[in-house]
């Protein structure tokens, strides 16, 4: 799996944190990073996708690197 660059490069893997976790609301999925063990799928109500890169790297990790992928995100009012 190669999440090398977000992590043991990048922000995560110079941060003070041991663990991070990412949750996807497609599927309810929670992915978790630890210093020792990368990424990890935690839960998902959805099979686990298969991994398109050659790599290995997981489908996310583009938008962790680049958060201008998802391009304007609308906001949502909250309500009082």
């Amino acid at each position: 799996m190669s999440d090398r660059p977000v992590n043991r490069r990048g922000h995560l893997g110079r941060s003070k944190y041991a663990r991070a976790y990412v949750h996807i609301e497609v599927g309810d999925t929670v992915y978790e990073w630890t210093r020792e063990g990368r990424w990890r799928l935690v839960c998902s109500s959805m099979p686990e996708p298969e991994r398109s890169d050659p790599t290995g790297e997981l489908w996310f990790m583009p938008y962790l690197r680049d958060p201008g992928l998802v391009g304007e995100v609308p906001l949502h009012s909250r309500p009082r």
